[in-house]
Formats: C-alpha cells, structure tokens, sequence
C-alpha cells in the first residue's frame, strides 16, 4: 500500500508568520477531514432516510457530543469489541487535537506594531463542565518552535485521518452498511493492491 508522505513547509514561506498561518491552515484542513470521518461512522451505524444522519449531526451542537455519541453507538451495534475499543482510542486522540485547533483557531494574535508581522499568540481558555481551566492562559512569542508545535498537530491529525479511514471501512464491512455515503471519494492511498 502507497503511503502519502506529509509536505514540508512551501520554500516561498519565509517569515515565521506566513509558517504558522500555513500551518494552522493545514491543521484545520486535516482536523476538519477527521470530523467528516466521524460522520461517516454515523452514516454507517445509522440506517434511515437519506439525510437521517445529518439531521442528528447538526442537531447536536458540538463535535464532543457528536463523537461520543458515535463511540455509544458502537458499544450497541453489531461491530466487534476490538473496532468498538479503536474507534473510542482514534476518539481520544482526536480530543486531545480538537483542544489543539480549538487553541490556535480561538486565540489572540498579536502583531508586532513597526512591521505589522504577527509577534505573539494568547489563548485563554475557559473551564469544561466540571468547573476545571486545564489550559489557563497561555501565551507564546512567534518563534520557530511555535511553528513546528502547530506543524506537528497538522501532522498528527493527517496521521489519525488515515487510521479513521482504515477502521471505518472496516466497520463499513462490519456491520455490511455499503449504503452509507462516506465523505468523500477513498483516498488512493487506501485502495486495496
């Protein structure tokens, strides 16, 4: 099986900021690609009318909920316990990366006032349901490890894409839900030798 290697940072992009906007960029892009890979997991097991599983998805109001009603629905469907425990382990992870986007997507940026260039970065977050801040106020100054920390979660979220596509297609098979449209066409890198 061919495998996609992750690019580097485009030669052009010289200033640490246009690195980091690029970055960031591709860290939504790759987050955003996870998301739809859970809805695919819903789509398969969900059965109903074309448009059931969308009317559930946007009736939920947060990625945290839609996912774990996902990982509820996979304890009582007809999978087996070892894609039941990956889907709640790929979950995990993309937790941890939704905090990581919800970070940079939702923060404030500073720009240095005689260049105009992006300087620094604040991000204060606000506590979850049981009350607790885990992040509290975080603020970094633009340098390169910055970049390569943002670099890194596009990387990481590029690397869990990949493992929701092999397990949902294995769940896909599972539970023969050949019906459910999944997000997008299958990635040449998946098609079977």
């Amino acid at each position: 099986m061919a495998s996609l290697k992750f690019p580097s940072t485009p030669a052009g992009l010289v200033e640490l900021d246009d690195q980091f906007a690029y970055w960031v960029g591709g860290l939504v892009m790759n987050w955003a690609a996870c998301e739809s890979l859970f809805l695919g997991f819903m789509r398969c097991f969900v059965q109903g009318p074309q448009g059931t599983c969308e009317v559930f998805w946007v009736s939920t109001k947060s990625t945290r909920a839609r996912v774990d009603y996902i990982i509820n629905l996979s304890k009582i469907s007809a999978i087996s316990d070892k894609s039941s425990d990956a889907i709640a382990r790929l979950a995990a992870q993309f937790d941890r990366l939704t905090q990581t986007r919800n970070m940079y997507c939702h923060g404030y940026y500073h720009a240095d006032p005689l260049t105009m260039r992006m300087a620094s970065f604040t991000f204060h977050s606000i506590p979850d349901k049981s009350g607790v801040n885990l992040l509290g106020e975080i603020k970094r100054d633009l340098d390169k490890a910055l970049v390569n920390e943002v670099k890194n979660a596009a990387f990481r979220c590029f690397e869990l894409s990949k493992d929701l596509w092999r397990l949902l297609l294995q769940v896909r098979d599972e539970l023969k839900a050949h019906h459910a449209g999944l997000p997008e066409s299958l990635p040449s890198h998946l098609l079977p030798k």
